[in-house]
């Protein structure tokens, strides 16, 4: 998922985690009092986007604007709140520890916030459309959003030796229409580019990462060729995962055209758009040589000129 498309704040914390985390206990130099003076520590986890308000040690901030889920069996170590300059808004920052292994809190915080009403935003796709990548991990990152829109949680973990968790959570306002937040209202908006590459959901279970992608054409944003690449991740067989994209493909509008099957995949359609310029489109599944359930995708479509052929 991209950030930048979630909300602006979110990035300023993900910023801030990469460049002035808390500093691990073990690497603190003690002094005779055996105290970090304030100054010192307002100034690490300072920057120049996020100025902070408050820190409070094993307890929550009591100004949060909503009451904020924590995983069951969390400790608080510490919370943070942050001013963001130039937005006027705020971000809470709370550091937990939970004595589960992060696979066991990924499933029990996320049921528990959607039990709440929180939900995932729906990934989408880059500006080329074509892969939508499936929903993060908790192992990496987990964005939730409120029922209401308003509030976004963004986690990340770390597994500790002794077999726990260690949870950095961050509530943030949703202040861009035009987050993933509200991508139900961005999804009414029209694409910036004219393809008619279609949208294509990942399969369930499938951990799908797209890989970039490619575009030409002999005008700005109208584009005669289109290519994305994506790297999957599943159990499903080449055949599988192919028939589950040839069906995106097919409902939105295309009509198939041929079927090439050795090793890889590759699915060929056809279609006239609403100006009848006809196209192709193409779907490569080819299976990984070096590790088993990983593959390949990629998808183009292209102009069909005059007197062209397979």
């Amino acid at each position: 998922m991209r950030l930048d498309r979630f909300m602006v704040p979110l990035t300023l914390t993900a910023a801030l985690l990469n460049s002035a985390q808390l500093p691990v206990l073990g690497q603190i130099q003690e002094n005779d009092d055996d105290v970090i003076p304030a100054e010192i520590v307002l100034r690490l986890l300072s920057s120049d986007f996020l100025e902070v308000q408050q820190i409070l040690l094993y307890e929550l901030p009591n100004d949060l604007p909503i009451q904020l889920p924590l995983p069951d069996q969390a400790t608080v170590l510490a919370s943070m709140v942050y001013r963001v300059e130039g937005f006027d808004v705020d971000l809470y920052r709370v550091l937990l520890n939970v004595p589960q292994p992060p696979e066991v809190v990924a499933a029990q915080y996320r049921q528990q916030l959607k039990s709440q009403g929180w939900q995932e935003p729906t990934p989408i796709a880059g500006d080329l459309a074509g892969f939508i990548p499936s929903a993060a991990r908790l192992d990496n990152q987990l964005v939730f959003c409120s029922a209401d829109k308003t509030q976004g949680i963004f986690v990340s973990a770390s597994s500790q030796a002794d077999n726990s968790t260690d949870l950095d959570l961050n509530l943030v306002p949703i202040t861009d229409d035009h987050s993933s937040c509200r991508s139900d209202r961005a999804s009414d908006q029209p694409p910036d580019f004219k393809s008619p590459m279609p949208l294509l959901s990942p399969p369930v279970g499938a951990i799908v990462t797209p890989q970039g992608s490619s575009a030409s054409g002999s005008k700005p944003n109208e584009y005669s060729f289109v290519e994305v690449d994506a790297t999957i991740e599943s159990e499903l067989s080449a055949e599988a995962i192919a028939q589950h994209y040839a069906a995106q493909w097919e409902s939105a509008g295309w009509s198939p055209y041929g079927e090439e099957t050795n090793g890889s995949v590759k699915k060929v359609w056809r279609l006239e758009d609403e100006a009848s310029q006809p196209w192709q489109g193409t779907l490569t599944i080819e299976p990984s040589a070096e590790q088993s359930g990983v593959y390949r995708a990629i998808a183009t479509v292209e102009v069909l000129q005059e007197n062209s052929h397979e």
